[in-house]
């Protein structure tokens, strides 16, 4: 678990998965916390996620998280890596908020509490994140926590990405 000034960001699960891919009211029943609409902008990834979900423990910590906001029980948002450190010592990272919490910090406290999670690794030497080729909020939440955007990738499923990094 890694904790911020105002989140708590909880290494996702098989039941917190099996359960939002059930619906919110089963993972609210279950975990007593309200689903934010919008914590996921892509649902159809909790799938995903759930099939490529090992069952190594150490590997899970390098996986998604839930973001929790403790002070109103609620999830409003979910990031984390897109797997262990490579060789050359990167770690990729990714997040989204929900539309309700957006324009308050939240992404950028999420995104500050994963790098710092990063850097006590020492096998990390930099950090990744990729957004759309165009100023977004995104962006901006990167730049707030001290990314330099390095090259323009073509990805044939997004188009056009902005490659941004982060060294330790």
């Amino acid at each position: 678990m890694i904790e911020t000034p105002r989140l708590i960001l909880q290494p996702v699960t098989v039941a917190h998965l099996s359960a939002l891919i059930a619906g919110h009211t089963e993972f609210e029943k279950i975990f007593d916390l309200k689903v934010m609409d919008g914590y996921l902008e892509f649902p159809e990834a909790l799938k995903f996620m759930l099939d490529a979900m090992g069952h190594d423990e150490v590997a899970h910590q390098w996986g998604s998280y839930l973001f929790i906001h403790p002070g109103n029980q609620a999830l409003i948002g979910m990031g984390g890596f897109k797997g262990i450190p490579k060789a050359e010592g990167m770690v990729e990272l990714g997040y989204g908020v929900a539309n309700a919490y957006r324009g308050q910090g939240y992404a950028t406290e999420a995104t500050q509490g994963l790098i710092n999670f990063a850097w006590q690794h020492n096998a990390v030497q930099k950090v990744w994140a990729h957004t759309l080729a165009e100023e977004n909020a995104s962006v901006h939440v990167l730049k707030k926590c001290g990314f330099t955007m390095i090259v323009e990738v073509d990805d044939p499923e997004d188009g056009k990405l902005w490659r941004w990094q982060i060294l330790r």
